[in-house]
């Protein structure tokens, strides 16, 4: 029997911890690679519908994620922009 796991949305209890491992990459290569290495590592989500849930929602690189999905979640914080703005 399969166990349902969640998709990662932001309001999933993970996105923080998704959230800060990939505003630690420094570059965007064009490619989800270091969101689908992410997303894979974490137990709890399923990984195929959490990687079609980013793309549906504006993130289909690395720093779309971010500047799609990520950012519009942070507070004013201008510390946390600043890890936004690193990639962007």
């Amino acid at each position: 029997m399969d166990i349902l796991r969640p998709v990662l949305t932001t309001e999933h209890e993970l996105f923080p911890e998704f959230a800060r491992r990939l505003l630690q990459i420094t570059e965007c290569e064009c490619t989800l690679d270091n969101s689908k290495d992410i997303l894979w590592s974490m137990c709890g989500v399923d990984y195929q519908d959490s990687v079609a849930w980013l793309i549906a929602n504006g993130g289909h690189c690395d720093c779309e994620v971010i500047l799609n999905i990520i950012a519009p979640t942070m507070d004013d914080d201008p510390r946390s922009r600043e890890e936004v703005d690193k990639v962007a």
